[in-house]
């Protein structure tokens, strides 16, 4: 849940790809200084924020004062099992410790059984919680190459989590001869499609 909107255009630069990414540091076993070493991957190569477990953020926040880099955390997380009492104290928690946005795991129990008002309220009430004007679409898991991520972004993505973040990021540099914007490949068009609108 973003506080920001961002349109995505056709082609991007090393520098937009960068601020399409949250660095994600959501490993049980990480340790302050890997959270440490992540913050100063994430401020070298200019990623939109990072994502870190809720214990975390504040020593992120610390790290990352001044830098332009955003704060980000987990509700939920990492099967969305949470009672919606358990996810607005994590969420008003989270935001106490210097999150800025906030990733929900809703409980995909519910969905699967087809409750989609406990779900919608659900979502509405962690959005109030966090004071977010728009949801955007965010790809988290199996982004680890540029090619999947300029997929992703040709059919609305528009945020990433991700570990691999200097490697998607030193590709683009090299794919990208003299700072050159790379093209966002073609949607894939849906079969059902009777206009150009559905792609």
């Amino acid at each position: 849940m973003s506080t920001a909107a961002r349109v995505i255009s056709t082609q991007l630069t090393v520098c937009e790809i960068a601020a399409l990414i949250d660095h994600s540091l959501l490993r049980p076993e990480l340790t302050d200084d890997d959270v440490r070493y992540a913050c100063e991957l994430a401020e070298r190569y200019g990623a939109w924020s990072v994502c870190v477990k809720p214990a975390d953020v504040a020593l992120a926040a610390r790290l990352l004062t001044g830098t332009g880099v955003t704060i980000g955390t987990v509700v939920g997380f990492p099967h969305g099992s949470f009672t919606v009492e358990s996810k607005l104290f994590e969420t008003g928690r989270a935001l106490d410790d210097g999150a800025r946005e906030i990733d929900m795991v809703i409980n995909i129990g519910a969905l699967r059984g087809a409750k989609h008002d406990y779900v919608e309220d659900e979502v509405s009430r962690i959005v109030q919680a966090a004071h977010s004007s728009n949801v955007q679409i965010k790809a988290a898991g199996g982004v680890r190459a540029l090619d999947r991520l300029l997929e992703f972004v040709a059919i609305g993505v528009t945020r990433f989590g991700a570990t691999a973040t200097a490697a998607i990021l030193d590709e683009a540099a090299e794919r990208s001869a003299e700072g050159a914007a790379l093209l966002i490949p073609a949607a894939p068009r849906d079969e059902g499609a009777t206009d150009a609108a559905t792609y």
